[in-house]
């Protein structure tokens, strides 16, 4: 039986995550304004207010890249990505509260202002965790080889190990030289080479 395997290049991976945190976020949102007497839980109100989630989504993706929350070093540790996320979450909310105008206007009671920022933060979380639960399953690695144990193949080794997260997984190496052959590099099996 043939094992099957989905791969996601990081483009493809970065554009799942953007999708989810987009979610997350403008629920969020929705979710602490309809908190407040004066809104209700219907996406209606993303129509009738489009502004307010494009700036806040704005503002999120601008303090994400600041942040790192997409880098695929950052993504491939959930304490990393979640530190991240905490960050922008926390600066964009910020700055979209200081923004007049065009922004939903304060409430009366500063405590219907605690939810604007940690219900899209756990939404966040949530989603983050759900794309390391299932991004990390065998099915959504790739495999790789190695061309040569040289300096190269050693460089290009200690690069996957650092850079890869979870996204790679090498299974040896590939030399011609035929005294490298049966061997092991850093733990991986030297598995092949040129034909004499």
């Amino acid at each position: 039986m043939v094992e099957r395997r989905l791969s996601f290049s990081i483009k493809e991976r970065k554009l799942i995550l953007g999708v989810l945190d987009l979610l997350a976020l403008n629920v969020g949102l929705l979710w602490a304004l309809s908190l407040r007497p004066q809104y209700e839980f219907t996406f209606g109100l993303m129509f009738k207010h489009p502004h307010w989630f494009g700036i806040l989504s704005f503002l999120w993706f601008l303090w994400a890249w600041a942040f790192d929350a997409y880098d695929i070093r950052t993504t491939a540790r959930f304490k990393n990505s979640a530190r991240a996320i905490a960050l922008a979450t926390v600066v964009a909310v910020g700055i979209f509260l200081l923004i007049p105008y065009v922004t939903p206007p304060l409430p009366v009671r500063r405590s219907l202002l605690l939810p604007l920022p940690f219900l899209p933060l756990g939404l966040l979380l949530l989603g983050r965790g759900f794309y390391s639960a299932v991004l990390r399953q065998p099915i959504f690695v790739r495999r790789v080889l190695i061309l040569g144990t040289g300096w190269a193949g050693e460089t290009i080794l200690e690069a996957l190990r650092e850079n890869g997260g979870e996204t790679f997984e090498v299974i040896g190496f590939i030399d011609d030289d035929p005294r490298k052959q049966n061997q092991s590099i850093h733990g991986y099996p030297v598995l092949g080479g040129a034909i004499s």
